[in-house]
């Protein structure tokens, strides 16, 4: 289709999952939180990934929609 270098927003984390730093006084973070962790944990709670790394779970859930 010749569609190339796409760009997608694919949302923002919930309150429980918001990256609890705050990058400017009285701004709240948009990160996820865990962000830095592994995504792969090897198939353990039976799943290929780490569910700790809270924007890799948001994107499995996502895709598999």
């Amino acid at each position: 289709m010749g569609i190339n270098d796409n760009v997608v927003f694919v949302g923002f984390p919930a309150e429980v999952h918001r990256d609890p730093d705050r990058p400017l006084p009285g701004v709240r973070s948009e990160m996820f939180a865990n962000l830095y962790e592994p995504i792969w944990d090897n198939g353990e709670n039976r799943t290929p990934m780490n569910e700790n790394n809270f924007y890799a779970a948001y994107l499995r859930k996502l895709v598999q929609l």
